[in-house]
């Protein structure tokens, strides 16, 4: 399985995931486009053959703090660990960007979703302090060490 930044192309369908796990974000094709140009935002995606699979969004913070916006696998996709082979992934590049907290938001009976962001090291950080879609949301949270390159 190859891990890839997303191109262009591969917009429309992150969008029709997007769209499916996260309705409440209501974000356009440009909108997507003009963050992935602001150098802060990182998509990367997964492909089955010619058809995106999965995807990951990542957001670099002040502080050396880096945000997870979203990641979602579609659904005949899942339980083949391409959710977890992308936040790997993500991990890895946000070492090599020197970050040390990475923060996420989960429903709080997301049981999958959180059973995987523990199996790659996260935590429960808190409670958020707002409802999402209606829905309780925890903060989790992974503290990084990054190796010295001297």
């Amino acid at each position: 399985m190859k891990i890839a930044p997303a191109k262009k192309k591969d917009i429309p369908a992150i969008i029709g995931m997007i769209d499916s796990e996260f309705p409440y974000k209501g974000m356009t094709e440009k909108e997507m486009i003009d963050r992935i140009k602001g150098r802060k935002v990182f998509v990367f995606k997964t492909m089955v053959g010619k058809k995106v699979a999965g995807f990951i969004d990542i957001e670099l913070q002040k502080k050396g703090k880096a945000m997870v916006n979203g990641i979602s696998v579609l659904s005949e996709y899942r339980r083949k660990l391409i959710g977890e082979k992308l936040m790997q992934y993500a991990i890895k590049f946000l070492k090599k960007k020197r970050v040390k907290e990475v923060l996420l938001l989960v429903k709080v009976g997301n049981f999958p979703a959180k059973k995987l962001y523990k199996k790659v090291g996260f935590r429960f950080n808190r409670y958020f302090d707002r409802k999402i879609d209606n829905s309780i949301v925890e903060e989790m949270q992974l503290m990084l060490e990054n190796k010295s390159t001297q």
